[in-house]
Order: C-alpha cells, then sequence, then structure tokens
C-alpha cells in the first residue's frame, strides 16, 4: 500500500508523499534553503508536504491511542480511509484542485499514518510498512551479524514497496481514474 499510496500522492498530488514522511520534510527545507519570497515558498511544495505531514501524524495518533487488542481496527481504519480518498480522486476525475487535493492529501497521509501505527503495535520482525529505511536498517544490520532469520520477509517488504511503485505509476499512465 505505501509504494503505491506513495507513487499516486507524488505523481498525482503534485510531488507529495503521503506514506513517507522524510521525502515531505527534505522537500520543505530544500524550499525554505533555496531562497525566494515567502509567498514562492508557501505556493511550492511546502502546503503539500505540511497537508501531509499534519494528516499523517494524526493518523498515528490515532492509531496509537486505541487500545493495543484492537490493531485490526487501525486497519480496518486505513481500509475506510484509502476508500474515502478513491471516492474522492475519482470525483474529481483525477485532476483534484487545490483545495480537494489537500483535502485527499490528508486523507491519503492519514490512512498511511493509520497503517503505520498499526504495523507498528504489531511489532513484527522490525518491519515496518512506510518506515523503509527502517527495515532496510535491520535486514543489512542481521546479514551483518549473521542472522538470516526475517532476512526474506523483510527482503519481501521493500520488495512489495518497489512493486507497490511501479503499479501506482502505471495506474497514473493507464488508467488515471
Amino acid at each position: 500500500a505505501a509504494g503505491v499510496t506513495d507513487a499516486v500522492s507524488f505523481l498525482g498530488l503534485g510531488s507529495v508523499f503521503t506514506a513517507n514522511m522524510t521525502g515531505n520534510l527534505v522537500m520543505v527545507g530544500m524550499a525554505a534553503g533555496r531562497g525566494g519570497s515567502w509567498t514562492e515558498i508557501l505556493h511550492g511544495d511546502v502546503p503539500r508536504c505540511t497537508a501531509s505531514f499534519a494528516g499523517f501524524t494524526a493518523g498515528m495518533l490515532a492509531g496509537f491511542r486505541l487500545p493495543a487488542r484492537t490493531g485490526w481496527a487501525a486497519l480496518y481504519g486505513t481500509l475506510v480511509l484509502h476508500l474515502l480518498f478513491l471516492t474522492g480522486w475519482a470525483a474529481t476525475g483525477a485532476d483534484p484542485g487545490t483545495a480537494v487535493g489537500a483535502g485527499l492529501i490528508l486523507v491519503s497521509a492519514a490512512a498511511m499514518g493509520l497503517q503505520t501505527a498499526a504495523a507498528r503495535r504489531m511489532d513484527r520482525a522490525g518491519i515496518t510498512t512506510t518506515f523503509v529505511t527502517g527495515t532496510l536498517t535491520s535486514l543489512v544490520s542481521g546479514l551483518a551479524g549473521g542472522d538470516r532469520t526475517h532476512a526474506g520477509l523483510r527482503t519481501a517488504v521493500l520488495a512489495a514497496l518497489l512493486a507497490g511503485g511501479v503499479g501506482g505509476g502505471l495506474l497514473l499512465v493507464w488508467a488515471p481514474p
């Protein structure tokens, strides 16, 4: 889901990630570091990246506030938010304006934040669904230490993210609405 979500959000919502926050923070920093007027900065990547960061944080907060035994409730909530996103995406003919686009960014990022909280609650083999650098770190750390216990699972997660990115890109090319 993270690969597809980031491909669709980055390519279809104006160069913003809704599953992985690192890229958004770097883009905000670059926008501020490039200089230019505040008007230019506030009309560029900053509002979209900020909306994504806020939605992701809200989704994680909601997910972590759920009782621990309701990990599946967080995943169902993620599904509902993804369906809400898809409804909005289809309703705009895959061409949301600025206000609707910001709303879709918030919804998509909240879904991924909720999914991240659910995955963290399940805490399986150092695997996260959106913090890919952590999964890669767990894989390489295990391999370097001679522990191949979860290497296949961790590699599969990384491959799934790549496949999701390819799938999301193909969806936007061949069937945008």
